[in-house]
């Protein structure tokens, strides 16, 4: 069985406190079984970053500033995600296995 890579899913926020649960309830819902959920706050002035952090049962980044970059030598896969966006649960399994078929 070959091992799926970790997918690191991007949020920005800032100030999107009515919509940042919804969204990370989408990513939660995905069935990809290898998901890092990184959370780039901003400098939000609402309370999006606690109400990410009450939603998260583990957060794994929340991450300030924006302008900080992700190390490719850590991030397998890298797909964006605006706080704004609700995917169906099989969006990130479709895909990987369509990058995979590219290889």
């Amino acid at each position: 069985m070959n091992r799926k890579p970790m997918l690191s899913v991007l949020i920005p926020n800032y100030n999107d406190e009515k919509h940042i649960e919804r969204a990370i309830d989408s990513i939660v819902a995905q069935d990809y079984p290898s998901i890092e959920l990184v959370i780039v706050d901003d400098g939000s002035t609402d309370d999006s970053v606690r109400v990410a952090e009450r939603r998260l049962v583990k957060p794994t980044t929340l991450q300030r500033p924006r302008k900080r970059g992700l190390s490719r030598e850590v991030v397998e896969l890298a797909y964006p995600f605006g706080s704004l966006d609700v995917d169906n649960p099989k969006t990130f399994a479709l895909a990987e296995a369509s990058l995979r078929e590219r290889r």
